[in-house]
């Protein structure tokens, strides 16, 4: 079973990392158009590359710090012995009614 704090972080990475190719490709089609008027536009989407980077980076490292699965394996035998026990009681239900 997955953490649901890893889960959330790696959403967060992946967000993070889909913005992130979104303002590279901006970044691309505005040296493209090769306007000299848009250098402005360039140096704040640059600028925004980097935060974001950084922030990318800060958000793996928390990802790292987090256990990927919840459980460990005694506790899901433990997990298993609790649903068999509460699917015999329910067997024993039924066949005394």
């Amino acid at each position: 079973i997955v953490n649901p704090a890893w889960r959330k972080c790696e959403k967060d990475v992946k967000d993070a990392r889909r913005t992130l190719h979104k303002l590279q490709a901006e970044l691309g089609a505005t040296a493209l158009q090769n306007d000299g008027g848009d250098i402005q536009l360039r140096a704040d989407r640059l600028q925004d590359i980097q935060k974001l980077q950084t922030d990318l980076a800060d958000l793996r490292g928390q990802r790292r710090k987090i256990e990927n699965r919840n459980f460990q394996f005694a506790d899901i035998v433990d997990h298993l012995k609790i649903i068999v026990t509460k699917a015999h009681f329910l067997d024993l239900l039924y066949e005394t009614s």
